[in-house]
């Protein structure tokens, strides 16, 4: 799952007004004298996007392992990436667990795109230890 750039500086903008206040003042300074603020706005805008992807994931993640066999979360490839996932699903629950992901997409209209890759191999189901063999 992935946020809409546009549609998420318009909600960080809209949830949080310091952002904003921030962005009026950087406007009015010099490129060296606003590099603090843009420092502090950045952080700021991390800080609201991280609280977004924490609770999106948790929601959307717990929601598609109600129809899932087994789920591993994958780190984020990129700071759009709000849920990097991989769901075992049964073939006779599969149509079940598109149709929520539609509904789950639908749900937040512009703010996010769902992105599935399917069928995949489940090597993210599988654990593999290798040890060595003590050479003499």
């Amino acid at each position: 799952v992935f946020w809409q750039k546009e549609a998420m500086i318009a909600w960080i903008a809209a949830k949080n007004k310091g952002i904003a206040k921030i962005k009026e003042k950087i406007k009015t300074l010099s490129p060296d004298k606003a590099e603090p603020l843009l420092i502090e706005a950045g952080q700021l805008v991390k800080s609201l996007v991280d609280k977004w992807r924490e609770k999106y994931y948790s929601r959307v993640y717990r929601k598609l392992m109600r129809v899932a066999v087994d789920g591993r979360y994958n780190p984020p490839i990129s700071v759009e990436n709000l849920l990097n996932a991989s769901f075992l699903v049964d073939k006779d629950k599969e149509k079940q667990f598109d149709n929520l992901i539609d509904k789950l997409d639908s749900e937040y209209g512009e703010m996010v795109n769902f992105k599935v890759v399917k069928p995949v191999s489940p090597y993210n189901f599988v654990d593999v230890k290798l040890y060595l063999k003590e050479v003499l």
